[in-house]
């Protein structure tokens, strides 16, 4: 499947980034859950906490953000956003490599796999807000690399 991205603007950019604090909330929600199914939740709310911060990220530094089904686009979008941050798009690829376990699946979700997981969004959610701190307004540069 071909690569794909989508404009964002600032009122998405925006948009992302309070999603991201919306299922970020959502999935921390989870902690000390009894069952694997709640665990199942938080951990599908913390994959999606990861990538509306990615989205916002990279609306911000490129004015695009992934949209499709190539997981590993998105991690690649990423690493163009942030080239001198390697762990926010190690974090992403993990947490999407749990994505449709946590969604899909009918296995156990561990505390341990769902604490991992929950710090990986938290890191990408805090690089975020880090990035839209950094440079107000940046949202509207675009990068013409491709």
């Amino acid at each position: 499947m071909a690569a794909q991205s989508k404009v964002i603007d600032a009122a998405g950019i925006r948009e992302r980034a309070a999603r991201a604090h919306a299922f970020l909330v959502v999935a921390e929600d989870a902690e000390g859950a009894p069952t694997s199914a709640v665990r199942a939740v938080g951990l599908s709310n913390a994959v999606e906490a990861g990538i509306a911060a990615s989205d916002a990220i990279c609306g911000h530094r490129l004015g695009e953000h992934s949209h499709g089904d190539d997981h590993r686009a998105a991690v690649a979008l990423l690493k163009r956003a942030l080239p001198d941050d390697s762990n926010a798009a190690a974090a992403l690829g993990r947490l999407l490599d749990v994505k449709n376990r946590a969604q899909y699946g009918a296995g156990e979700i561990s505390k341990p796999l769902w604490a991992q997981n929950l710090a990986r969004a938290r890191r990408l959610v805090s690089t975020m807000d880090e990035v839209l701190e950094r440079s107000p307004g940046a949202e509207t540069n675009r990068s013409t690399a491709r």
